[in-house]
């Protein structure tokens, strides 16, 4: 870069270019094949499972399985499913050794296992998560493994840090809010430092441009997603909604669904997306939920009353002809 004889317009043009493709690198999730022999074998070994599936060899059981043999049975349609691709998340009850039930989540499950179970009902697990509080397990049949999380909880919950438990809180949010004039201010300073710094004081300042943008971009959106939440979750009255599920129970880390009635000829879908543990028990226990203002169809944000809880959530007014709620007939009695 010949920064032995100075700043030059090599230096100029070489150090920022370096330095993108090195971030290029670190962030990219995973490099083309033809880059590397290695990534293409890992690349064999994930698609494993659907080359014996595309085969027409179905998977069988292991003949030393790992884990705890349970049996399962799959929610939801699974017409479509095919033994060449990845579905998910594919929502699973089973019943534990020891006869209690248990809900499984498999965010991205493989094809054929998904297959094997729906043909078999069984299922291998093994993890921390099959202690009493459940969590992270491995679900595996046959060669095809894939990640999930199992609970005995109806209302889904799973072990999560104390720290992420209190982020996620109405208490972080406002933690959050108060950081966030700090956060926006230093990135907006930093990233006017660099190019002055550069022209007055030490030119190779300039490679510190590239990670100084995407740091304010990064900040940017923070304190917008910051913001967007202080001004839908904890702002005006909460109102009780009466909401009826599918199921007796949530999925863990899965889309909550139910159908809700915000007026007169009014139904509407509820769906939350990543829903607390103890607005999952309100709900199961007492069949409502609490929204933050005026219900109302598009996004919305759910909390409870003397907690310090909150999820974001939508209503969705108009429902195809097929999705009509559970227990009421075409002309909604």
């Amino acid at each position: 870069m010949h920064l032995h004889r100075g700043w030059d317009s090599s230096a100029a043009i070489g150090l920022p270019l370096g330095f993108a493709v090195t971030l290029a690198l670190v962030f990219v999730p995973r490099l083309p094949r033809w880059l590397t022999r290695a990534g293409e074998s890992m690349e064999r070994k994930r698609l494993r499972p659907q080359e014996m599936a595309s085969n027409g060899a179905p998977l069988v059981p292991s003949a030393s399985p790992r884990g705890i043999a349970v049996t399962a049975r799959v929610d939801g349609d699974t017409s479509q499913w095919n033994g060449q691709a990845t579905v998910g998340p594919v929502r699973v009850t089973v019943t534990l050794p020891d006869g209690r039930p248990g809900y499984l989540t498999l965010p991205d499950c493989p094809g054929p296992l998904a297959l094997a179970v729906v043909r078999t009902g069984k299922l291998w697990l093994h993890g921390k998560g099959l202690g009493s509080e459940g969590g992270e397990v491995t679900a595996e049949f046959g060669t095809a493994t894939t990640a999930g999380l199992l609970t005995t909880d109806p209302a889904g919950a799973v072990p999560v840090s104390r720290f992420l438990r209190w982020w996620d809180s109405l208490s972080g949010l406002a933690w959050r809010n108060r950081l966030r004039m700090s956060v926006a201010g230093l990135a907006m300073a930093a990233l006017v430092a660099v190019p002055v710094g550069a022209l007055v004081w030490a030119p190779w300042l300039w490679v510190l441009l590239i990670p100084m943008l995407v740091a304010a971009v990064a900040a940017a959106v923070w304190v917008s997603d910051v913001r967007y939440r202080l001004r839908g979750a904890g702002e005006g009255p909460l109102t009780p909604i009466d909401v009826r599920l599918a199921d007796d129970h949530v999925w863990p880390a899965a889309e909550v669904r139910g159908w809700a009635v915000l007026g007169p000829g009014r139904p509407a879908r509820l769906d939350i997306v990543g829903c607390p543990p103890e607005i999952a028990a309100e709900l199961l226990a007492h069949g409502r939920v609490w929204v933050f203002g005026e219900p109302r169809p598009g996004p919305v944000w759910l909390g409870l009353p003397g907690r310090d809880v909150f999820a974001g959530a939508g209503f969705a007014q108009r429902q195809p002809a097929s999705s009509t709620p559970p227990g009421t007939g075409a002309d909604g009695s």
